[in-house]
């Protein structure tokens, strides 16, 4: 099937192939690419998402509505499959460095540990009806990012403590798509109308779009990835974005200086007129003039003015 929902290269070097409708595939330069027909079976043909443990060799097979599915990628054979997520909509997994895997439902979060070998529910609060979840993402000290449908959720496993991320807290689209966690802390999250850079720190939340340089503003869930050299990658509808995040350079510049661009006295405009002589309020053209005489009789006194910015001209 042509539509690919995920690739997993496992640590024999063999590719698993996720489709929507032709099921699971595997695929080496020996043997080409075929069927998935190890020992036990995956029902369903709607692979949705997949995430690998490295150190266990399991493949987790989320299929959309027919529940999740443990692969044994040495012996390829399904070890298991999770009834409990039945008939429920897993659309992420996720892998934490514990091993657990968190999975996204159209109803929630909820957690596989493989340890007892159950999933589990896990009661995030969140000030929004709306439970469908798309994204996670483990940082470095231990915080669960969690992009919904309605926003995002920072997520203190240790404490329970729970602060959210929505449009009225700067975020351009709450939609979010994926999230990834940049090497100096800093929050990328895609969304169905651009890309937001969130500081844990801070708070502040920078937006980029089509006129930064991206390909496109909508962006896809499940199609972020952070590379061993931090290059980050996002897939949109209309291409791909990659880039080194401490390379997104966001300081302050100089400016190259304030103009004066008009002047108004009891609202009418001043102008200079040489053959005014002495009647003139000003003493050279607006932008050479360095003297003004304001009359007696006037008491409102107007400036406009600008600066020339040309690096960023669609801001």
């Amino acid at each position: 099937n042509d539509s690919i929902k995920e690739l997993i290269v496992d640590r024999r070097g063999k590719m698993w192939v996720g489709t929507y409708l032709g099921g699971l595939m595997t695929y080496t330069g020996k043997e080409g690419f075929r069927d998935f027909s190890g020992r036990g079976d995956i029902p369903s043909s709607r692979i949705w998402t997949m995430v690998y443990d490295p150190y266990t060799d399991i493949l987790y097979v989320s299929t959309l509505g027919g529940g999740l599915y443990l692969v044994d990628t040495a012996s390829e054979c399904v070890v298991t499959g999770v009834p409990e997520l039945s008939g429920r909509w897993a659309r992420t997994l996720y892998l934490d460095r514990n091993g657990k895997v968190w999975i996204g439902t159209d109803n929630g979060v909820v957690y596989f540990d493989p340890t007892v070998g159950e999933v589990m529910d896990y009661e995030v609060y969140a000030p929004w009806d709306d439970r469908q979840v798309y994204a996670f993402c483990e940082s470095r000290d231990g915080t669960l990012w969690i992009g919904y449908r309605i926003g995002v959720v920072e997520l203190d496993r240790s404490s329970h403590v729970v602060r959210t991320w929505t449009e009225e807290d700067g975020l351009h689209c709450e939609v979010v798509k994926d999230i990834l966690e940049g090497p100096d802390g800093d929050i990328w999250i895609s969304t169905l109308n651009g890309l937001s850079k969130l500081d844990p720190k801070t708070g502040r939340i920078i937006n980029f779009h089509e006129y930064d340089g991206l390909p496109g503003s909508e962006f896809y869930s499940g199609s972020a990835y952070m590379a061993s050299d931090n290059r980050m990658y996002f897939g949109a509808m209309d291409g791909l974005a990659s880039f080194y995040p401490h390379l997104v350079n966001m300081k302050s510049h100089r400016l190259s200086g304030v103009h004066v661009s008009n002047l108004t006295m009891m609202n009418s405009p001043v102008r200079y007129d040489p053959q005014a002589g002495k009647d003139n309020l000003l003493d050279a053209h607006l932008y050479r003039a360095t003297h003004i005489r304001i009359p007696r009789r006037c008491n409102v006194v107007s400036f406009g003015f600008s600066t020339p910015e040309y690096s960023d001209p669609q801001r």
